[in-house]
């Protein structure tokens, strides 16, 4: 009797190691899957972040596309009536009787005229700076755009570009 005591004590004892082995096996693969998870939640928020900056950024670089767009046309516009303004104080010199032999007379006083002639001098430099910089600004809002879409690959409609606003979106709540 005390030998079969003996076999089920070291039975009872292997059986015990065994299931101690499994329940640290069992820990330690628990504890793994949550560092794993809180590694990814951890890469969402960070993914979430870099998101929403790069949709401000959108945001940003598109208003500043569509003011460039307003002040290029209003220095084309300048352009324009300073070139009229040329034409009509040229017509008015071959009115005159200069006859077209190259000299140019001064325009008249007139506040039509004087308003579009100074406007022609501010007008060209102003519509060459606000050319470059539409140009200049609207790749950056392509390039954000783009990481906009790298941020958050399955997003279809990001962020719906409204130009009367302002205001920066709010970062969606996880």
């Amino acid at each position: 009797m005390a030998a079969l005591k003996n076999v089920r004590q070291q039975d009872l004892f292997l059986s015990l190691k065994r299931d101690l082995a499994l329940l640290t096996a069992e820990e330690r693969g628990r504890k793994s899957a949550e560092a794993g998870l809180k590694n990814a939640q951890d890469q969402v928020e960070k993914q979430r972040k870099k998101l929403h900056f790069a949709e401000i950024e959108l945001v940003t670089a598109k208003q500043q596309v569509l003011d460039l767009k307003v002040e290029l046309k209003k220095a084309r516009e300048a352009a324009w009536a300073a070139k009229e303004a040329t034409k009509a104080s040229k017509q008015k010199s071959y009115d005159l009787g200069d006859k077209g032999k190259g000299k140019e007379a001064k325009p008249l006083p007139e506040t039509k005229d004087l308003e579009a002639t100074l406007k022609a001098k501010d007008a060209a430099p102003k519509e060459k700076d606000v050319a470059s910089k539409a140009k200049e600004a609207d790749p950056k809002a392509k390039d954000v755009a783009i990481k906009a879409k790298e941020a958050d690959p399955k997003a279809t409609d990001l962020f719906i570009f409204q130009p009367g606003i302002k205001e920066n979106p709010s970062p969606a709540k996880a």
